[in-house]
């Protein structure tokens, strides 16, 4: 519950501002964890090319993320 709010939003935005950046000859993957670590579906604990594709799906993960109770 700490990162609930706008620090959770203010960590969004960081977050997708560097995938912005990423070149299609880049790889990453972002994770979210508290008690648990979880992988955008496409990208379950290995990285992946920074495709277009990609790079919207881990947008769209990232903004259905909460912070933790």
């Amino acid at each position: 519950g700490s990162m609930g709010g706008w620090k959770m939003v203010a960590a969004r935005r960081a977050v997708g501002r560097m995938i912005d950046t990423l070149l299609e000859q880049d790889r990453f993957t972002v994770l979210a964890f508290d008690d648990n670590v979880e992988y955008p579906s496409h990208a379950q604990a290995s990285l992946v090319a920074a495709t277009n594709r990609h790079r919207w799906q881990t947008l769209e993960w990232l903004g259905k993320i909460e912070a933790g109770r």
